[in-house]
């Protein structure tokens, strides 16, 4: 007599193997694919600043702003902003990078952080009465020291309150 349950149980066995097979399978491609496409995107990236080394956003803060002591958080926020608003990876910009000089391929985004950055440079000057920055948004570095001179006068201001 056929023992049905002992093949059953082995035909289980089998498809659960395979369908588990076809999953790992399908995990790896994809994951394959993705890891190309970063790779293609990563070549793609470096080809467009061959001259440039990529920089870790610590990296770029102790080469260019650390011995200003300049708020890390803010020059990094600053760069990662300015880098998203140009739709360029951060690791290969530098501070006299502008948005004109790197060929922003979407404007309307420069011109909102360009906006976004005069008018939180203009309210801090309205709120505590002083002119923060003279010359002109142009470079990333000039975007970094108005947000550092801007964050100073905000930290120096909530100091100041909390001890008075």
């Amino acid at each position: 007599m056929p023992d049905f349950e002992g093949d059953l149980r082995f035909y289980i066995g089998l498809a659960s193997l395979g369908t588990m097979a076809i999953l790992s399978f399908l995990v790896v491609f994809i994951s394959a694919r993705g890891i190309r496409r970063q790779w293609k995107l990563a070549m793609r990236e470096s080809q467009q600043f061959p001259d440039r080394e990529p920089l870790t956003l610590d990296q770029f803060y102790e080469f260019y702003y650390a011995a200003e002591q300049l708020p890390r958080a803010v020059v990094l926020e600053t760069l990662t902003r300015f880098a998203a608003a140009a739709h360029l990876p951060a690791q290969f910009l530098k501070p006299v990078d502008s948005f004109q000089s790197l060929g922003a391929k979407h404007p309307e985004d420069a011109e909102r952080f360009i906006a976004d950055a005069a008018m939180l440079l203009q309210e801090a000057e309205r709120h505590y009465g002083v002119s923060l920055f003279s010359g002109k948004l142009i470079t990333l570095d000039d975007f970094i020291r108005a947000h550092s001179l801007a964050a100073r006068l905000a930290s120096r201001s909530a100091k100041s309150a909390a001890q008075g």
